[in-house]
């Protein structure tokens, strides 16, 4: 991704071992042109095959899963 100038390393001041990867300008724009396929997909392939009462299941599942990630310090 680096190579088709889609993020940028950046050296980390915390951990001189580490470097921190930054999204650039044309990154967020090939990220921003593939959202629509993408949802397209999802909804295709996820949401239109799942009865919506299994919807509801699914929907229980990913609060409960988000506020264990919310109740988690080490999660930033």
């Amino acid at each position: 991704m680096t190579s088709r100038g889609l993020v940028t390393r950046i050296k980390c001041k915390e951990d001189a071992r580490g470097v921190r990867i930054a999204l650039t300008d044309k990154g967020r724009a090939t990220i921003g042109a593939a959202v629509p396929g993408h949802v397209a997909q999802v909804r295709k392939l996820f949401l239109d095959a799942v009865p919506p009462k299994h919807l509801d299941i699914i929907a229980n599942i990913s609060e409960a899963v988000l506020e264990g990630l919310e109740d988690d310090d080490t999660v930033s």
